[in-house]
């Protein structure tokens, strides 16, 4: 398993390419340099900006355009559609990463629970 800062920067990978993918751009590439808490918790309000920043209008039709996304240096993956990209690629990835990095602060001793996982707190 990847260390905290690894998940979290997948997480927050996946969240900005996602969106990007879905909009039909190119994603940002962002250094993977973080080492502190205070850098990761910047590198995630740089991910909510950058999520903030697109435009719903932009997205119409997403769901039936295809998607293709690189996998290593000389591969490709592509989707038929963004709605399969979406649900059988990027929401399980992002959330497997997620749940990895609220799993990792547990085991640390961080006292979170269910309610803080889904923001009820």
């Amino acid at each position: 398993m990847f260390p905290l800062t690894r998940q979290i920067q997948i997480v927050s990978d996946a969240a900005k390419n996602t969106t990007a993918r879905l909009l039909g751009e190119t994603p940002p590439s962002w250094p993977d340099t973080e080492t502190t808490f205070a850098e990761l918790q910047t590198r995630l309000r740089t991910t909510h900006d950058f999520l903030g920043r697109a435009q719903a209008s932009a997205m119409e039709g997403a769901e039936d355009r295809p998607v293709t996304m690189p996998v290593g240096p000389e591969r490709t993956l592509t989707f038929p559609t963004g709605r399969e990209f979406l649900f059988t690629f990027a929401l399980p990835n992002f959330y497997f990463h997620l749940t990895a990095a609220y799993a990792i602060l547990r085991h640390r001793g961080l006292e979170i629970g269910k309610r803080d996982y889904l923001g009820m707190v």
